[in-house]
C-alpha cells in the first residue's frame, strides 16, 4: 500500500533555526541595528514519488532513498536560513544553515556558510571559512527552489559532487568587461560528507581542494568555466570504507588470483580526482534556456571516468512556465565485470562465500558507475513574487550497470525505467 514517509529527523533543526533567527534578529535590532545585519530565508515543502523495489530515489548521494514508488516529504523538502553581516565597506560575513533530510545529521552538516569578507577594492576580494563551491550556475542557490525552474537541480549532473562547501578561502577579481560582469576565482580547503553506498554509511574526506573558476554574466547571457583538483583518502591506503572488503580479497586471493585487479582497484596509488564543468544559460522573457556539461577524470582506479550534461528550457507565459530538459550521466570505457568464481570440488562449503564475493564486487562497481538518461516535464506557478508551486515529472532509463544516482537495495536484473514524480512549493522570504 502506498504510503508517505516522513521526515524523521529534520524536525528538531528546523524548531533550532526559527529560534535562533528570532534571536539574532532581536540582538541585532537591540544592540547594533539593523543596516548592518540582513536576514532571509528559503523553503521547500516537496511532495515526491519515486524509487522501485530495488532502487531508492535521492536528490543528493547525502540523502537516503526513497523506495517502492511511495510518497515522501523529505525528499525535497528543506529550510534555510541566512544571516548577511556588512561591518563597513571592506569587512563582512555571511552564515547560512540549511535543514533538510540527511544519513547523517548535525549541526556542522546543516552549516552550508560561515565565512568573512575583506574586500581590498572593488575588484580583489578574500573570504575565508565555510564557504559554498562555486563551479556551477546555480553553486549560490542550489537550494534556493525558488531561483531555478524545477523542482531540483538535475540529479544527473549535480547529484555526483555532493559537497555543496568547504573549509578554506578563496580569493576573486572581477571587472566589467565587453559589457558584462567577469570574475576569476580561486580556492582551497577541505570537506568531507557521509555517503549510504550499499546500505553502508561511509564518510569522504575530500581534502587539498584547488579550484579555478572564470565567470561572465551580462542582462541576458551567462558563462562560466571550472576546474577542480581534489584528493580522496590518502595515498598507500584503500578506497574509503573498503577496507573490509580488502581483508576478504585478501582471504579469496590463493584459491582466486584474479581478484588481484579488484585489488588494485580500491588501493590509492594516486588519489587525485579532477573535474572540468561548462555552463552556459540565456533568459529574456518569454525564454530560459540552460546547459552545463561536467566531466569527471579521476586518477583513482575505483572511480570510472564519467560524463554527465543536461539541457533545459522554459517558456513562460504570464504566471506559468512550462518546461522540459533531457539529462544524462555515462561513465566511458568498459563495463567492468567480475570473473566467475574458480570451481573447488574439494571444498564444495566456498562456493556460496565466493559467489557472495563476486556478487559484493559487482555490486560496488555498478554503484559507482553510471548510465543515466532522463526525460523531464514541468510546469511553474509564480503565485507571487515571492512564492511558485511546481509540478514536475521524471522518466529515466537506468543502466543495470550504472546505478550511481541511486541507493542500491538489491541490483537489478535488467536496465530500469523509472518514473519520479514531484509537486513543489518553494518560498523566499
Amino acid at each position: 500500500m502506498t504510503h508517505i514517509n516522513l521526515p524523521r529527523r529534520i524536525s528538531a533543526l528546523l524548531a533550532a533555526f526559527v529560534l535562533m533567527t528570532s534571536a539574532c534578529t532581536a540582538f541585532a535590532a537591540e544592540v547594533v541595528g539593523q543596516k548592518h545585519f540582513r536576514f532571509s530565508g528559503f523553503a521547500t515543502l516537496g511532495l515526491t514519488k519515486g524509487g522501485d523495489e530495488d532502487l531508492g530515489f535521492h536528490r543528493d548521494l547525502d540523502q537516503e532513498g526513497l523506495y517502492d514508488g511511495d510518497w515522501s516529504v523529505s525528499a525535497d523538502s528543506l529550510l534555510g536560513v541566512q544571516m548577511d553581516v556588512v561591518v563597513n565597506d571592506q569587512f563582512g560575513g555571511a552564515v547560512q544553515m540549511v535543514g533538510k533530510d540527511r544519513v547523517e545529521d548535525s549541526l556542522e552538516n546543516s552549516v552550508e556558510w560561515a565565512f568573512l569578507r575583506y574586500r581590498f577594492n572593488p575588484d580583489w576580494t578574500v573570504r575565508a571559512g565555510r564557504i559554498g563551491f562555486d563551479l556551477f550556475l546555480l553553486s549560490d542557490y542550489r537550494n534556493v527552489g525558488f531561483a531555478y525552474l524545477w523542482t531540483r537541480p538535475p540529479v544527473e549532473f549535480y547529484a555526483p559532487l555532493t559537497f555543496t562547501s568547504f573549509d578554506g578561502a578563496d580569493l576573486t577579481w572581477s571587472t566589467y568587461a565587453a559589457g558584462g560582469m567577469f570574475r576569476a576565482k580561486i580556492s582551497a580547503g577541505k570537506t568531507d560528507s557521509t555517503l549510504n553506498i550499499l546500505d553502508n554509511q561511509v564518510n569522504f574526506e575530500v581534502h587539498d581542494i584547488m579550484t579555478a573558476a572564470f565567470s561572465w554574466e551580462s542582462e541576458r547571457w551567462q558563462f562560466k568555466l571550472s576546474a577542480v583538483d581534489t584528493k580522496v583518502g590518502a595515498q598507500g591506503q584503500y578506497f574509503p570504507g573498503s577496507e573490509p572488503l580488502a581483508k576478504n580479497l585478501q582471504l579469496a586471493l590463493p584459491i582466486w588470483p584474479e581478484l588481484v585487479s579488484v585489488q588494485d582497484d580500491i588501493y590509492l596509488s594516486n588519489p587525485h580526482i579532477y573535474y572540468y564543468i561548462f555552463g552556459v544559460a540565456y533568459t529574456r522573457k518569454p525564454w530560459q534556456i540552460q546547459s552545463e556539461i561536467s566531466r569527471i577524470d579521476p586518477r583513482v582506479n575505483l572511480y570510472p571516468e564519467t560524463v554527465q550534461g543536461y539541457i533545459s528550457a522554459g517558456y513562460q507565459v504570464n504566471s506559468l512556465t512550462p518546461y522540459f530538459m533531457v539529462a544524462r550521466s555515462e561513465s566511458l570505457g568498459e563495463t567492468r565485470l567480475v570473473p566467475e568464481p574458480p570451481v573447488i570440488p574439494s571444498a564444495p562449503e566456498l562456493a556460496a562465500p565466493l559467489a557472495a564475493l563476486q556478487q559484493g564486487v559487482q555490486a560496488i562497481y555498478d554503484s559507482l558507475s553510471s548510465d543515466q538518461t532522463t526525460l523531464t516535464a514541468g510546469l511553474r506557478w509564480d503565485i507571487r513574487y515571492d512564492l511558485a508551486l511546481k509540478v514536475q515529472l521524471d522518466h529515466s532509463r537506468v543502466g543495470q550497470r550504472g546505478l550511481s544516482l541511486w541507493e542500491v537495495r538489491s541490483a537489478p536484473m535488467a536496465d530500469k525505467k523509472i518514473n519520479t514524480f514531484s509537486i513543489n512549493l518553494n518560498c523566499i522570504f
